[in-house]
């Protein structure tokens, strides 16, 4: 039996889609975030891929159905990812907020990286 990156690459001639540990995966075209990752910032979101949203809604629909299953978001937290679970929309909605908010802290006159 194979995990992680050698799993996947075993199987990439019938995968369509993987969740999982973004380390695990590769080769990678997109991520299924609102924003890139931190970890592979080089990734596109879906959307900059330009996915259309008539494709991301079903999924992301899906996804947030699963997540209210304790078993479910127990899985993913042991993988060490804190699941949320928003509709699309409100979750970007949330992510300007932040780019605005710390935005600003960072721009505070003085301050400096350490």
């Amino acid at each position: 039996m194979r995990g992680g990156g050698r799993g996947i690459a075993a199987m990439a001639a019938v995968l369509q889609v993987w969740f999982g540990q973004a380390s695990a995966v590769a080769p990678q075209r997109a991520v299924t975030t609102v924003a890139r990752s931190a970890v592979a910032p080089e990734l596109q979101t879906l959307a900059e891929a330009g996915t259309p949203a008539a494709v991301i809604a079903p999924w992301n629909n899906a996804l947030v159905q699963a997540l209210q299953y304790p078993d479910v978001t127990a899985r993913f937290a042991a993988d060490g990812a804190i699941p949320v679970g928003h509709a699309a929309e409100a979750f970007g909605a949330y992510v300007r907020r932040e780019l605005v908010k710390w935005t600003r802290v960072v721009k505070v006159p003085g301050a400096t990286v350490q």
